[in-house]
């Protein structure tokens, strides 16, 4: 492939795939995939429903809807989802270091090892205000444009309304022009048709290759775990190499560092997100805010572990412990509750404000006797996404509670967890320690799916009790 393709083929001269940066790209892409196409749904809910009706009662296709008005309306939120996905990428440090060799050579083929830098990711375009007449008028006009199907039968009204003088003459230029243009406009309307076939064809596959991917880390998961979940698992510590144990101290170390980064994260969250929604909506300081709250959302965490390692561990003489992790989980929580705090209290309708407010009850009673009761159920939504997020972080606690093979119940020392002892056991090459890491993993994925589920429970819940 060199020889015929100077340029392309250099980046693909080496060993088969395997370890290398081709590969660590790919786990990059499926990582990538389920939080680019989240954030898109969420996006493209926001489309107005009004819009996309007056698409189709004109004639457009799904493809031309989806095309003309649902992407030109959210094309800065798109933009942003994408950029989140690249930061999401480029701060990810575990995934890629089992993959990608840590070569200290350059090496311009992607078979050949390399190496990583985490850097903080790029900042999310906001979606303006968009003018809506104008997208539905421009909607209505390519509709019209397209739409050429009864061009027969304002051809034959207008043939009916010809003078009488040189009709017969006439007629058969009349007959001809109407037929070529029923071709045309049948030919556009297959054309039409064919397109939106292939683009829901597309579409259909992209989904399916998703779940091709989540599919296959499930199987992989459920068959290299299963056989070492038992007993033992949950009730003995982690063991030296060549010998059974199992990851108590690790469970009992994730299960303090998550409760205590919620117990810090939750409160300020949810104050911070009530001081965007309620008083700093209006003002410049509230944008920043906001602004800042957004680029921490999506700041890779092994950056935040550095920030904490700097800020706690450095400070107090280079000590490890499980308060510092926990800190450092919570600098993940923060974010996380402070946008879904700000979203859920902006929801509440400005009526049930102006209600209480005229009957004469203080603005924090207000906030917490109506707004708080109203958006409970997503703000607990949010606090049980951002501990489904904090339990299976590896990078931040390796620089701040590092990990200890013993009990442990002192928060100002180090304390095994999960996800730490994961990237210890899965590269070791001890089949033992092998064995428990993909346990470790499977108890986590079911632990993070419970908790996601219980968080559509709740949401689903409050929707349909307010419907």
């Amino acid at each position: 492939m060199s020889g015929t393709l100077p340029v392309i083929g250099a980046l693909f001269q080496g060993p088969p795939l395997g370890i290398g940066m081709l590969t660590a790209g790919i786990v990059l892409a499926i990582m990538v995939i389920p939080f680019i196409s989240s954030v898109m749904r969420e996006v493209f809910l926001t489309v107005p429903t009004r819009l996309k009706e007056s698409a189709y009662a004109l004639g457009s296709t799904k493809w031309e809807v989806s095309w003309d008005i649902v992407l030109p309306y959210t094309r800065s939120a798109v933009i942003g989802g994408i950029f989140l996905g690249l930061g999401r990428a480029l701060g990810e440090t575990m995934a890629v270091a089992f993959v990608i060799g840590n070569s200290v050579n350059f090496s311009a083929s992607l078979l050949e090892p390399g190496t990583t830098n985490c850097r903080a990711d790029r900042q999310r375009f906001r979606r303006g205000d968009r003018n809506l007449p104008l997208r539905a008028a421009a909607a209505g006009l390519r509709a019209v444009h397209r739409d050429l199907r009864g061009a027969r039968n304002r051809a034959l009204h207008a043939a009916q309304a010809r003078p009488q003088g040189g009709q017969l003459m006439s007629a058969p230029t009349v007959s001809v022009k109407t037929a070529h243009d029923f071709k045309v406009a049948d030919a556009l309307y297959r054309r039409r048709r064919v397109i939106n076939v292939v683009s829901l064809v597309l579409a259909c596959a992209a989904a399916l290759f998703g779940l091709f991917f989540l599919g296959w880390i499930l199987w992989t998961l459920i068959a290299k775990g299963i056989g070492g979940i038992n007993w033992a698992l949950f009730t003995q510590n982690t063991p030296p190499p060549m010998q059974e144990g199992g990851l108590l101290n690790a469970f009992f170390g994730s299960a303090v560092m998550c409760v205590i980064a919620i117990l810090i994260g939750t409160p300020l969250g949810i104050a911070a997100g009530t001081w965007l929604a309620e008083y700093g909506h209006a003002r410049k300081f509230g944008t920043v805010v906001r602004f800042v709250n957004d680029i921490l959302l999506s700041a890779p965490s092994i950056v935040l572990g550095l920030f904490v390692y700097t800020l706690v561990v450095m400070q107090t003489g280079g000590n490890f412990s499980a308060l510092a992790g926990a800190i450092a989980l919570a600098f993940i929580v923060l974010p996380v509750v402070v946008r879904t705090t700000d979203e859920m209290l902006r929801l509440v309708p400005a009526q049930m404000r102006e209600a209480a407010l005229s009957l004469g009850v203080p603005q924090w009673k207000v906030i917490m006797q109506v707004l708080y009761r109203s958006a409970s159920a997503g703000i607990v939504t949010g606090v049980l996404l951002a501990l489904a997020r904090i339990s299976g972080e590896t990078a931040p606690l390796l620089f701040t509670a590092f990990g200890n093979q013993y009990w442990s119940t002192n928060v100002l020392q180090p304390m095994a967890s999960v996800p730490v002892v994961m990237n210890q056991f899965a590269g070791s090459p001890y089949e033992s320690w092998q064995v428990l890491a993909w346990a470790g993993a499977l108890v986590l994925t079911v632990f993070v799916l419970l908790i996601s589920l219980i968080a559509r429970a709740i949401v689903l819940r409050n929707r349909i009790s307010h419907d």
